[in-house]
């Protein structure tokens, strides 16, 4: 980190809740992301998995 950010980050007040904010975010958006592929229909996941598999060119 350069001098300048250092010295502009230091005099910043409450600079130190950014970095949980953003763990939080993260953590909660895999979460998240989690949470909608383990609850998805799996006959969803065997449809998707056979496409590359047909050779139709419709799809449904």
């Amino acid at each position: 980190m350069s001098k300048f950010a250092k010295q502009a980050m230091a005099s910043m007040e409450g600079v130190e809740v950014f970095p949980l904010i953003s763990l939080l975010i993260f953590f909660s958006f895999f979460m998240l992301l989690g949470l909608y592929v383990w609850k998805r229909d799996k006959q969803f996941y065997n449809k998707m998995s056979e496409l590359p598999l047909n050779n139709d060119q419709t799809q449904d």
